[in-house]
Formats: structure tokens, C-alpha cells, sequence
């Protein structure tokens, strides 16, 4: 139990989350506390973190652009505490969040997202896993740098002959590099001090 004085021990709901006042790696923390008690409604738990991730109230069409890069890593953390179905929910939901906005796909391009979702791919669940080449997809198609396609490389490289489970899916992958939606040059203002 924690003492009654720690903010994970205040947060009752995973909605109580938003309303802190403690910095994002704590209300993370707070909001895997709710997960693990088992408080936390899917719903209330991708709200949550669609809250964190963009900065203020999660709306599809106003407010959905990722403000706070980090807030990424976080999420992919959180991601450990959940059942298979929360994962598949919350990377559906942010999917489509990167397949509406360059300004955050490019946030994931900066905390090097595609690397992170390779280390995790090999140990995920074949729905989780199967979300996770969807968002590498995502990526590839906005940018890939070659530190990021020898690890993709390395993923795929097959072992006493036999090739891991998810490499077919990743050589699609590969074909999603020369898939450009977007203008060739890309210039972001996001309006903050020092951009």
C-alpha cells in the first residue's frame, strides 16, 4: 500500500491523472499504478494518455498534435502494464493520431520511435505485434534513417536458417519507404519559444 502522501496513492481514477500537478514521468507512473490495481477503465486509461500526449483534451479534429515528444517513450512504457486489448486499443487510437499529423510523426522521428517498437516487437503479442509493424509502417513512410533500417535488417536476420516470426511482415515494412503521402520538404512552426 502507498503512504498516503505519495501522489500515486492520491489518483483514484485514471481520470485524476490530468488534474496533477506533477510532471509527466510521475503521472505515467500514477496512471500504471491504476492499471496494475486494476481501477482503470480502457476508456479512462487511452483518454489519459491521449491527454499526456497532446497537452490538453484529446480531440480528433482540434486538439491532435503531439506536444510533448517524451510523452511517447512514456506511453510505450506503459504499454508493459496492460492487457493485450488495452495495448491493441491504445496503438489503434495512436496510429491514427501519427496518420493525421506530421508534426507527430516527426516528435516520433525525434525520441528515434523506431528502434523502441523493434526492441519490443520480438516479445509482444501476435495482435500487439501486428499493431506494432502497422505503426513501424507509419513510420517508414514519413522517415527512416539508416541506423533504423540496419535494425530492421538485424530483426530480420534469420537464425539456424529459419527466419523470425514477424520478418514477411517487416520486408512490407520495407516497402512503406518509398510510400510518400506528404511533400518532400517538410517545415515546422509549432508556435513555442526557440522552434
Amino acid at each position: 500500500m502507498e503512504p498516503p502522501d505519495t501522489p500515486e496513492a492520491t489518483v483514484q481514477k485514471p481520470e485524476d491523472v490530468i488534474k496533477m500537478s506533477a510532471d509527466t514521468p510521475l503521472k505515467f507512473a500514477c496512471l500504471r499504478a491504476s492499471i496494475e490495481s486494476g481501477q482503470a477503465s480502457n476508456k479512462s486509461v487511452i483518454d489519459s494518455v491521449l491527454f499526456l500526449l497532446v497537452g490538453g483534451e484529446f480531440d480528433m479534429e482540434l486538439n491532435f498534435v503531439i506536444q510533448d515528444s517524451e510523452s511517447i517513450l512514456h506511453m510505450l512504457a506503459l504499454l508493459d502494464y496492460c492487457p493485450a486489448n488495452l495495448q491493441a486499443e491504445m496503438l489503434s487510437v495512436f496510429i491514427a493520431v501519427l496518420r493525421k499529423s506530421l508534426r507527430s510523426l516527426e516528435a516520433c522521428v525525434s525520441v528515434s520511435l523506431t528502434e523502441h517498437i523493434l526492441e519490443r516487437l520480438t516479445r509482444s503479442e501476435p495482435i500487439v505485434a501486428d499493431l506494432l509493424i502497422e505503426l513501424l509502417g507509419v513510420l517508414v513512410s514519413y522517415s527512416i534513417n539508416v541506423k533504423e533500417l540496419k535494425s530492421i535488417f538485424r530483426v530480420m536476420k534469420a537464425d539456424g536458417g529459419k527466419w523470425p516470426r514477424h520478418s514477411i511482415k517487416l520486408l512490407d515494412v520495407l516497402a512503406h519507404t518509398t510510400n510518400r503521402n506528404g511533400p518532400d520538404a517538410f517545415f515546422s512552426f509549432p508556435g513555442k519559444k526557440g522552434s
